[in-house]
């Protein structure tokens, strides 16, 4: 792309050739129209992998200017419509590789412990991105999303951007007072083409974009961090990573400080160590869960009614802790099989545990 702004550029900013662009990320004055006795030719450019802006002065000039461009082009004629009051957060997610393993949590406790100091928040989640024109699903970001629209029910607003083309997201992001995201790609929009403040978190080895910051770009400190690599790959671009968020919070708390001018006191870190642990340790409970289900296929037998079935399904329910679901699911047995005395048993069972908790609560 900056090689395509710097073409631009000799050309006294007009394409007095025409551009075909098919499956790009980004698309500027693209022409469509052609005949049949074109010649098209693909140009041959040097990669950033081998020669970055770190190494070349010249390439971050063109990593700027082709930054500036696409900012000046997806935020033509946008016209802001939100609310103006509301702190808007942009918080990255990732569902594959290279994955900060607290985000949910960093989200729903980064949110809590801001809101005594802002009336709103609104939380903007990006994921992957779609080509020019286009939406796409992704199934693990969309997993992500959820966990944090659970965890946050009714105490922000949160709009998904997962999927959505660069245009729309650089349009959004022009809007935001700050970043949260992962120091890969996913941090393009919002710290190289947007510019705006926020924190960045990654692995002990990978930055995609090196450069002088100012005060107001904060990156995780890599005694905070535990990287958790593939079995078998070793390659720091895949690594997944631990961080507290508490760390990440009091690395936001401090660009808020400064462009904000709240008084936001730091969070006590804990030892990343112990945050790892305690992750491993939710990972097996979660593992023993779902081995409640796995056993099903094997307690169904062929001459099992709807009754009998979803009986073994509301068993590993309770098994696997989710008494409420079990519930449910043997009630619909009941109604099934009104006279049968196990079902019967059970659904009184499930009914005072119930009511047994919610006394404690009161």
């Amino acid at each position: 792309m900056k090689y395509f702004c710097f073409l631009k550029e000799l050309n006294n900013g007009e394409l007095y050739k025409p551009l075909r662009e098919e499956k790009s990320f980004f698309k500027i004055n693209e022409v469509s129209s052609f005949v049949d006795d074109n010649v098209l030719l693909f140009p041959a450019v040097i990669g950033n992998n081998t020669l970055s802006q770190r190494s070349s002065g010249r390439v971050k000039e063109l990593n700027e200017k082709m930054e500036k461009a696409v900012y000046n082009n997806a935020v033509k004629n946008f016209v802001f419509s939100g609310e103006v009051n509301a702190l808007r957060i942009w918080y990255g997610i990732t569902g594959q590789k290279r994955s900060w393993l607290q985000q949910v949590d960093g989200a729903e406790n980064i949110i809590k412990k801001l809101l005594p100091h802002f009336n709103e928040i609104e939380l903007y989640v990006d994921g992957m991105t779609a080509s020019e024109g286009n939406t796409i699903r992704n199934a693990d970001d969309e997993a992500v999303l959820k966990k944090i629209e659970n965890r946050l029910e009714g105490q922000c607003r949160i709009q998904s951007l997962i999927g959505q083309d660069y245009r729309h997201k650089v349009r959004v992001c022009s809007t935001v007072d700050l970043f949260i995201a992962n120091a890969g790609t996913g941090c393009m929009v919002p710290l190289r083409f947007c510019k705006k403040p926020g924190t960045l978190h990654s692995n002990t080895r990978f930055f995609t974009f090196p450069d002088s910051y100012p005060e107001t770009i904060k990156k995780s400190d890599k005694k905070y961090v535990i990287d958790v690599q593939i079995e078998g790959k070793e390659r720091a671009d895949l690594s997944s990573y631990h961080i507290p968020w508490q760390h990440i919070f009091n690395l936001t708390a401090e660009v808020l400080n400064k462009i904000k001018g709240t008084n936001i006191k730091p969070l006590e870190v804990p030892p990343v160590e112990e945050v790892a642990k305690h992750y491993d340790k939710q990972q097996k409970a979660q593992k023993q869960k779902l081995m409640a289900f796995t056993a099903i296929e094997n307690r169904v037998k062929p001459t099992h009614k709807s009754p009998d079935i979803l009986r073994e399904v509301a068993l590993s329910f309770e098994q696997s802790g989710d008494i409420e679901t079990a519930l449910k699911i043997m009630q619909k047995a009941l109604e099934l099989r009104p006279s049968g005395p196990f079902i019967k048993r059970k659904v009184l069972e499930y009914q005072a545990i119930i009511e047994s908790a919610s006394q404690k609560e009161k």
